[in-house]
């Protein structure tokens, strides 16, 4: 589903590159297909991750205790809160589809997942399809396929550079606005229902 991975297919297993075909994730847009809202004055931010130092956590925590971020400004989604987490940041894990889900995305602007690696993390194009802009790095494998770099969101080099180019985006307001606008008619165009359905029964090699 990514060209990562098609690229490893064919480097690990010898594979001619004509037989490897990449179909598109069937992320489920229609679940999460609210349109972003207006950007308020004081963007937030939202960051989900379990693992939460391979996906970065920390970076985000560190960006909080050296003030670049307030505590007002993001909410971190992870099954186990440490100590350092501030309480007004966190929140627990919410049922994937819920209203509870839907409302974090409709609550907030910018996903930040600042993660080292990911093979292909869904909540990307999850927040994307609800009008999201999306800050994440090269080693979320599946950026590329979802992400218009700087178009749609941003794919950064490395996870030090997240922290950064959020703190731009959310400091110009109109940018965001339109980085929302066209995650949501990305995901809405490239990932339609109709669209996956005849990639995969296009596929050659069905």
């Amino acid at each position: 589903m990514t060209e990562a991975a098609r690229q490893s297919v064919i480097l690990d297993y010898g594979i001619p590159e004509s037989r490897a075909v990449k179909v598109p994730a069937p992320f489920d847009i229609c679940m999460f297909s609210m349109k972003p809202r207006p950007t308020p004055s004081q963007p937030r931010m939202l960051f989900i991750g379990n693992d939460f130092e391979r996906k970065g956590g920390d970076i985000i925590l560190q960006a909080i205790k050296n003030r670049r971020f307030s505590e007002e400004s993001v909410t971190i989604i992870t099954s186990k809160k440490s100590d350092e987490i501030p309480d007004g940041c966190y929140q627990k894990p919410v049922l994937f589809g819920s209203p509870e889900h839907k409302e974090l995305f409709r609550t907030h602007d910018l996903l930040i997942l600042p993660t080292r690696m990911d093979s292909y993390p869904q909540v990307i194009g999850e927040a994307s399809a609800a009008g999201l802009a999306v800050v994440t790095t090269k080693f979320a494998l599946g950026a590329p396929e979802v992400i218009e770099n700087g178009i749609s969101g941003i794919v950064c080099d490395a996870p030090e550079e997240v922290v950064p180019r959020a703190l731009e985006l959310v400091g110009n307001i109109s940018a965001l606005d339109a980085m929302k606008l066209a995650a949501y008619q990305r995901m809405h165009e490239k990932f339609a229902p109709d669209n996956i359905r005849k990639a995969y029964l296009e596929n050659p090699w069905n």
